[in-house]
């Protein structure tokens, strides 16, 4: 609606410098500095605002960019009039909500046409490759221990903080 209006205040203020321009090609003098030109605003009567609002309201926050971009290319396209802004806004929106619903209308058609997915439990995995043995005492690291890895700074990466002991304290 912002968008709505900026447009029409900008058609008005184009208007007038049109008929400025005439008046001063027709005169062949400038008198503008004198006059004082009343503002003929077009004011858009409070159903069409309510229209207007109802159809804003339809259009999804993630569609309002796009619905402003065809809007501002139409209005550089055709110029219209002030009379004329709130019908080809009215058309943009119109046009997006019916895109809208008729992509809704399709999806649901996939989603009733898909067959339901198969459970996993009736899939059988083959088994990997690599076979982990927790018993087996050899290190990946060859023959390094825990203590050389950590010397070397190739020790792994663990979630709490490695504590190491400066004094035993017995309690007796």
């Amino acid at each position: 609606m912002i968008e709505l209006g900026t447009h029409l205040k900008r058609a008005e203020k184009q208007q007038r410098e049109r008929l400025i321009e005439y008046r001063r090609v027709k005169n062949g003098v400038d008198y503008t500095w004198l006059a004082s030109f009343p503002r003929q605003g077009y004011e858009i009567s409070p159903g069409d605002q309510l229209e207007l609002r109802d159809i804003c309201s339809k259009i999804k926050p993630s569609q309002c960019g796009p619905v402003i971009l065809r809007f501002r290319r139409l209005m550089l396209e055709f110029e219209p009039e002030g009379a004329e802004i709130p019908r080809v806004f009215r058309s943009v929106l119109q046009d997006f909500v019916t895109q809208d619903e008729e992509e809704r209308k399709t999806q649901d058609g996939r989603w009733g046409k898909r067959r339901r997915a198969k459970s996993l439990a009736t899939f059988t995995f083959k088994p990997s490759r690599l076979r982990v043995n927790p018993f087996q005492l050899e290190d990946t690291h060859g023959s390094d221990t825990e203590s050389e890895l950590v010397a070397s700074g190739r020790a792994r990466s663990k979630s709490m903080p490695e504590f190491s002991i400066t004094r035993e304290v017995h309690c007796d």
